[in-house]
């Protein structure tokens, strides 16, 4: 299984960065992402609110990447986010 360990300094407050990491709809507007593929993405909250489970892929270029949240804890923790299984990516 691939990991991903970033680091990264916000002058915003741990909540305001949990509120845009937890919903994915949010990351074209912050990240390197171009667009959040909905159809290839599974467990979204409408209200922007991912569970543990969720898988959401994203749109860079041609690129589309996928991820499953498989954890998080309070505002103080990190996150956890694992590539789906190969059987779900797409290309």
């Amino acid at each position: 299984m691939q990991n991903y360990n970033v680091t990264a300094t916000s002058e915003a407050s741990p909540a305001v960065v949990w509120r845009l990491l937890l919903d994915a709809r949010s990351w074209p507007v912050w990240s390197a992402a171009d667009s959040l593929d909905t159809e290839r993405s599974t467990g979204l909250d409408p209200e922007g609110r991912d569970a543990i489970g969720a898988v959401r892929a994203f749109r860079t270029g041609w690129m589309v990447t996928g991820e499953r949240l498989t954890g998080y804890g309070s505002p103080m923790c990190s996150a956890r986010w694992t590539p789906p299984p190969a059987s779900s990516r797409h290309q």
